[in-house]
């Protein structure tokens, strides 16, 4: 007879902790994306791309606290916080940002990263939106990954052609 009450106990004791619990949770998932992230922007190579699949772990609770900090945040930050924005749903979010990053204003080496991305993770949609950054670009690093890019997404064989002509230069800063 005892165990009864002990066992209704057990089973009840989640409902009575777990909403405290969730309010602190919340409060340190905001201090968690915030820690993340901070830590991308002195990040480089695999160590950005760790960051980036650990803020997507944090799961899909952690997407309102990322938008909500993404204007203010470096282009590195943007970067990585893009691929786990689309990997996580958002992505349309993290297409609109990676384009922008994409742009001239952008170093070159964000801008590869950025294209590399929306190749590999960005629906078709975005390919339309590329293809100028094509023509008005001079930088061979840049202009591989936009081809490289254009081709995964569409498929056209424009692209391909533009990919083949840049291994076939005899410029010693566009040869791989």
């Amino acid at each position: 007879m005892s165990r009864l009450p002990c066992l209704a106990l057990l089973f009840l004791l989640p409902f009575v902790v777990a909403p405290g619990l969730l309010a602190q949770e919340d409060g340190d998932l905001g201090a968690s994306v915030r820690r993340v992230v901070a830590r991308m922007d002195k990040a480089e190579g695999a160590e950005l791309w760790r960051l980036s699949r650990d803020l997507r772990a944090m799961g899909p609770e952690a997407l309102p606290i990322v938008s909500g900090i993404l204007p203010e945040l470096s282009s590195r930050q943007k970067l990585a916080v893009s691929e786990a924005l689309i990997d996580l749903g958002e992505t349309r979010v993290g297409s609109e940002t990676l384009l922008a990053l994409a742009g001239p204003s952008e170093p070159a080496d964000i801008r590869v990263q950025a294209i590399d991305l929306l190749g590999r993770k960005a629906g078709d949609e975005v390919a339309e939106r590329l293809a100028p950054l094509l023509t008005d670009c001079f930088d061979s690093g840049v202009r591989i990954a936009l081809s490289k890019a254009l081709w995964l997404l569409t498929s056209e064989l424009s692209a391909k052609e533009e990919l083949k002509a840049v291994l076939r230069s005899t410029d010693p800063e566009t040869r791989i």
